[in-house]
């Protein structure tokens, strides 16, 4: 990847996701792309869409987001934290835990 910051990837890719409707993801990165497994339906529903994301595509989808900074956004329902072993999990304040995992 890039020298670009994780949280603007994260940004990027999560936005993304909004966009498609995800509901449940868990993203790796793999040092040259990030791999998202996801789905649609709420946890714990399998995960049964797969995407990749490269430095080129996180440059692409930069743009799509612009327009929405700066704006004040919905709440989300959920909350992101990172456990002492180093793993980040969002727990949704409504329907229970789903993870995203970074190395």
């Amino acid at each position: 990847m890039p020298a670009v910051s994780y949280s603007e990837i994260l940004r990027v890719i999560g936005q993304d996701l909004e966009i498609r409707g995800i509901k449940a993801f868990d993203i790796r990165d793999e040092g040259e792309r990030f791999f998202v497994q996801c789905g649609y339906q709420d946890p714990p529903a399998a995960t049964p869409v797969t995407l990749y994301y490269t430095a080129r595509d996180i440059e692409e989808l930069k743009p799509q987001g612009a327009e929405k900074r700066g704006q004040p956004s919905k709440q989300g329902d959920f909350l992101l934290f990172r456990t002492p072993c180093g793993r980040s999990v969002a727990m949704s304040t409504k329907k229970g835990p789903f993870d995203a995992t970074f190395k």
